[in-house]
């Protein structure tokens, strides 16, 4: 698994970019994968492309151009995953195990720690089920109304 954490300025080792939050652009954002693999960023996909070079057998996925926001909202995730799709805009929500921070509000692909997004009614605490539920929603109402 790959996955983007660029908050506050770490987009700039991906892509070439002015990586200042208060500047905004919208962003296109083209994936060249494994066969094997999936790729999910904050836009929806509008064509995956079949790629066969030599031995290799890949995918291009091409997104939505993005809303306009600072270069750190960029997300990407590629992974061997499984993905259900249908036409709605939805918001995506993606449990990382290790990941460095509890959660991050990319627009339309949302990270977290995996223990603040999964919880299990069998195992966890009152306490445990609380923190999920405030991580959760902290990230949706960032995604939607900033910082």
């Amino acid at each position: 698994m790959a996955a983007t954490q660029f908050e506050a300025a770490d987009a700039r080792r991906a892509f070439p970019c002015f990586d200042e939050p208060q500047l905004k652009a919208t962003f296109q954002l083209n994936m060249t994968i494994d066969d094997d693999y999936y790729a999910l960023s904050n836009m929806n996909v509008v064509e995956i492309k079949e790629i066969e070079n030599s031995h290799l057998k890949q995918k291009k996925y091409i997104f939505a151009n993005s809303v306009k926001m600072s270069t750190y909202l960029v997300a990407f995730i590629v992974s061997n995953f499984h993905q259900f799709q249908n036409n709605t805009m939805i918001l995506m929500s993606v449990g990382i195990p290790n990941f460095n921070f509890g959660g991050m509000e990319n627009w339309g692909l949302i990270n977290f720690r995996s223990r603040y997004l999964l919880w299990n009614e069998k195992t966890g605490t009152i306490d445990s089920k609380s923190d999920v539920t405030t991580i959760v929603a902290h990230e949706i109402a960032h995604q939607w109304f900033g910082k």
